[in-house]
């Protein structure tokens, strides 16, 4: 008869493994249900793998024969789906321009704020419905005073708004030359939040090298940084490539800004010194390098922010939208004051452009640098409010000698004023007045429109890939409950062996 002798304490030993394996896989099903909540936390599923079998001496021949040892913990294993990661992130991006160019399409539209009673349209109506009582009744100074008050109103309506895309332009990317606004701005705020997050990545990655070289899994803080890259990706288009060790590469614009446990650079905004500096103040670079990467941010909030506040011009943005009134209001003025000085007033007199009282219905004021929009700078002119005779309704008359003057019911200059409507003017691309405002209110309402249905459409891809993320890395409830069920059952089992061997060699201690 052939005896097999295992080596003591054999089987105590392998029922001790069991109940180890039970314990951790209780244990990891714990973690899950406690997780099952919590944002970015990815399942976890115990690997076990079994033993090395034993083979044991044969003291009594030669055959040979191997001994089962139990189960080993194989490693504990984060459950992903790399592609549908990748995809996501990449979406990320996408949803993360279209959400903040959709906000200040909102802020803009309530800007504008047409059609409305209250709006710019209606002030140019109603502006040349005075110039129409005028005509009827060019002596009246009641119609003189009302027309005066129009072109007050019509003012204010249109500095009004420019102020207000003046004031969003500013908090959107800053002012033009001026560095100190930038930190404040939004994009000066996602810039410095973006810094955060790469230094924070970077120092997980250091974390997860120390761990992973000491070869355990630091499940739970790639987790963490998984969902530091996935915030990353909202603000700008980050390119992650994976290197040795559970690091992370991330680029933008073509600049590498973290590789493994390194922060190589960070980004930082800086004057524009270029042509479009009023409609773009600050350029995005690298702090270290100095490398402009503006234009090569092709996604996320931030390129959200640049775009819609001028760096897009295929779009109706913030700054596009400013120059555009501003465009309007210089030619209706100047056409006004054209016509003013083309006539004669209620006296007979005549105001040419010299005149520096009476010669200007719209003036500019003196803070004007010479250069760029002059929208917030443009004003009526006081001198008239104390003395409307002076609007040049009478025609100059040439054919009229010596005076040139008709008499006070002349009303024929009092058109010129009205045809001003139906100008054509080549620098509101060969448009009236009003249908360059209607035109710049339609394609405003157009894009707005455009950035809504895009974005619900990508809220839609977010939420079918996160729903399919879901199905492989979240916490199934009942999934789990099985597993507490099964790993339960497994320990009970692996305690009766203990107690079981426990009892033999108990009683082969007391035989000796």
């Amino acid at each position: 008869m052939i005896m097999i002798i295992p080596p003591s304490f054999f089987g105590f030993q392998t029922a001790q493994r069991a109940l180890l394996a039970s314990q951790a896989g209780l244990n990891i099903v714990n973690h899950n249900i406690s997780n099952a909540n919590t944002d970015g936390y990815t399942r976890q599923r115990l690997d076990l793998s079994t033993s090395s079998p034993l083979a044991p001496p044969n003291l009594q021949g030669q055959i040979n024969l191997q001994l089962g040892q139990g189960v080993d913990i194989a490693g504990i294993t984060r459950i992903r789906d790399t592609f549908l990661d990748n995809q996501y992130q990449k979406e990320l991006g996408t949803q993360g321009e279209l959400t903040k160019g959709n906000e200040i399409f909102n802020q803009l539209e309530s800007v504008v704020d047409e059609p409305s009673s209250t709006g710019l349209a209606n002030s140019i109506q109603q502006l040349f419905a005075s110039v129409s009582d005028m005509r009827n009744n060019p002596q009246s100074l009641p119609a003189r005073t009302a027309f005066i008050q129009k072109m007050v109103d019509l003012t204010q309506v249109i500095k009004n708004q420019g102020q207000q895309l003046a004031d969003l332009h500013k908090n959107l990317i800053g002012t033009a030359g001026d560095a100190s606004s930038f930190p404040t701005s939004q994009l000066g705020i996602s810039i410095t939040d973006l810094n955060s997050k790469l230094a924070s990545i970077a120092s997980y990655n250091k974390q997860i090298n120390a761990i992973t070289s000491s070869g355990a899994p630091p499940n739970d803080l790639l987790d963490k940084r998984n969902q530091l890259v996935e915030q990353l990706s909202g603000f700008a288009d980050i390119d992650v490539k994976p290197l040795n060790g559970e690091q992370l590469q991330i680029s933008l614009g073509g600049q590498i800004l973290v590789r493994g446990t390194e922060l190589l650079d960070t980004l930082s905004l800086t004057v524009n010194a270029g042509g479009n500096a009023a409609a773009v103040p600050a350029l995005v670079t690298t702090t270290t390098g100095g490398t402009d990467i503006t234009n090569g941010i092709k996604g996320g909030k931030i390129k959200g922010i640049l775009d819609l506040a001028g760096n897009n011009t295929a779009i109706e943005n913030v700054y596009g939208v400013f120059s555009k009134l501003s465009s309007l209001f210089e030619n209706l003025t100047g056409q006004f004051n054209a016509v003013q000085q083309g006539g004669r007033d209620l006296t007979g007199t005549q105001h040419p452009v010299t005149d520096t009282v009476y010669g200007e219905l719209f003036n500019t004021d003196s803070t004007y640098s010479g250069s760029g929009p002059k929208l917030l700078f443009l004003k009526v002119n006081p001198n008239f409010k104390l003395n409307p005779d002076k609007i040049s309704l009478a025609k100059d008359d040439t054919t009229i000698v010596p005076s040139g003057f008709a008499g006070v019911g002349d009303s024929r200059n009092a058109k010129a004023f009205a045809d001003i409507r139906t100008t054509v003017f080549s620098g509101l691309s060969n448009s009236t007045l009003e249908t360059f405002h209607q035109s710049l209110v339609s394609r405003l309402g157009t894009d707005a429109r455009s950035y809504q249905d895009r974005l619900d459409s990508q809220d839609t891809v977010i939420t079918s890939l996160e729903g399919r993320r879901q199905s492989v890395s979240g916490v199934n409830l009942d999934e789990e409950s099985l597993n507490l069920l099964k790993f339960q059952r497994s320990f009970e089992a692996a305690s009766r062996m203990v107690k079981a061997f426990n009892e033999v060699y108990q009683t082969i201690l007391n035989m000796v």
